[in-house]
């Protein structure tokens, strides 16, 4: 699948933004979708997908979680750094949205992405 434009990649981040969508399903979903629809290498999008992943900015862990999925597959430094600080429970209070980090962490290591 190729990437959407940017004003529809913007949509679909508005989607996944706590101040913005009121469902957390659809914030979910939105986070998840990044992935597939947005521009990889583009930092704007990694960075503002990183305010979602950011549990001062976003209450639900499992939106966190998908933030953090789609922010690992971003080619650019800025994402993996969010991935990476996920994992220390000075910046992550959830245990699940660590653990999820880690082994984000762990696969991106392991293929030699880092």
């Amino acid at each position: 699948m190729g990437t959407t434009s940017g004003l529809a990649s913007g949509l679909i981040l508005d989607r996944a933004s706590f101040l913005l969508e009121e469902s957390p399903a659809v914030r979910e979903a939105a986070a998840l979708a990044v992935k597939n629809v947005c521009d990889l290498r583009n930092r704007a999008f990694a960075l503002r997908l990183r305010r979602v992943a950011d549990a001062a900015r976003e209450p639900e862990p499992r939106v966190r979680i998908a933030a953090l999925r789609s922010l690992a597959a971003f080619q650019c430094a800025d994402a993996a750094a969010s991935v990476l600080e996920a994992t220390g429970e000075a910046r992550e209070p959830d245990a699940a949205v660590r653990e999820a980090a880690r082994e984000l962490v762990r696969k991106g290591l392991a293929a030699n992405a880092y």
